[in-house]
């Protein structure tokens, strides 16, 4: 019988090794391409629409700049032509019916166009549910800031937040980050988890601020007790965080447990992303590769999740069924 060669074993688990760190390397690189694509979309929702070719992306930039002049009729028809394109000017026509700026006010028109754009637009989703439908018989989109505004002053948490939405995305009030900013820290003080969110999104964008990266982290951790969209980001600032700010732990097992949660409440991005973590064996976080939750988890990204986390799963499972490889962009 021949005996065991122990060179030629250790070399075999060498190579295995050397596979295994390959993959992997090949996993982060694709990862860090998604994040990078999904924060554009997330965090500046026209990225899509502004940066497909040079007619579209002035025409975008134009809508832009009339809506900040104060040219509403204009913004109202570039982003009228864009609608069939994408989920921003979607979102934009919602924010000008709501405020009866270049149209008609209408609060149902508005909750349309919200519709339309909720999958791939956060602020349109918080909007269709801070806002009441059937509307207020006494107060429009544009005038509800007059009724949340005592009760906020009182100290209502969820006033508050509401309050501070309005300001951040402008309905009914002049677009302002520091009083959205104020209103936010008042509700995320009184453990108000989508306030807390929405504040360490606001911190993560906030750069000039000593310790941001600090204060985003320590928000987003007290809402991750409940909200999705908290567990989502916080998993992808622990995974890929440094890559943008130094200041960002790196805490790979951390980021697939908060994804865990996300997933199992149905957050189609932590699917997405739990799917590729899944794909192959992660032993320093004591997880054993499972091709069938992930093919599973991508199944429900792609039928819930906006334009942009469907493709994305889509390129995910084109990979898990090409043994690792994705598709061309």
């Amino acid at each position: 019988t021949e005996r065991p060669n122990p060179a030629k074993r250790d070399k075999t688990w060498l190579s295995n090794a050397r596979s295994h760190r390959t993959r992997r390397h090949a996993m982060k690189k694709t990862l860090l391409v998604l994040a990078l694509l999904l924060i554009a979309t997330t965090i500046c929702p026209a990225f899509a629409e502004k940066n497909h070719g040079g007619s579209e992306r002035k025409t975008a930039h134009d809508a832009d700049d009339a809506y900040a002049k104060g040219d509403y009729q204009t913004a109202y028809e570039i982003w009228l032509t864009l609608a069939d394109k994408g989920s921003y000017a979607q979102y934009s026509l919602g924010r000008l019916y709501a405020n009866g700026q270049g149209v008609a006010q209408s609060d149902r028109t508005a909750r349309d166009w919200w519709q339309k754009s909720k999958r791939d637009i956060g602020q349109s989703r918080v909007l269709l549910s801070i806002l009441p439908d059937p509307s207020d018989p006494q107060y429009t989109y544009a005038t509800l800031h007059e009724k949340w505004q005592p009760a906020a002053a009182a100290g209502d948490a969820d006033a508050q937040y509401k309050l501070a939405f309005l300001y951040l995305t402008g309905i009914g009030v002049p677009q302002n980050d520091t009083k959205a900013l104020i209103w936010f820290e008042k509700a995320a003080n009184q453990n108000h988890a989508a306030a807390q969110y929405q504040l360490g999104k606001i911190y993560d964008r906030s750069n000039r601020v000593p310790c941001a990266a600090a204060q985003a982290i320590q928000w987003w951790e007290k809402a991750s007790r409940s909200d999705a969209d908290a567990q989502n980001i916080l998993a992808l600032k622990y995974d890929m965080g440094y890559h943008w700010n130094p200041h960002y732990p790196q805490d790979e097992c951390r980021a697939i447990a908060l994804r865990e949660q996300a997933a199992a409440q149905g957050h189609p991005e932590a699917q997405t992303w739990l799917a590729q973590t899944y794909m192959y064996d992660q032993p320093q976080c004591n997880l054993v590769a499972n091709r069938d939750k992930a093919r599973a988890l991508l199944e429900q990204a792609i039928a819930n999740g906006g334009e942009n986390t469907r493709k994305q799963a889509e390129r995910v499972l084109y990979a898990l069924e090409h043994n690792g490889r994705y598709p061309s962009p």
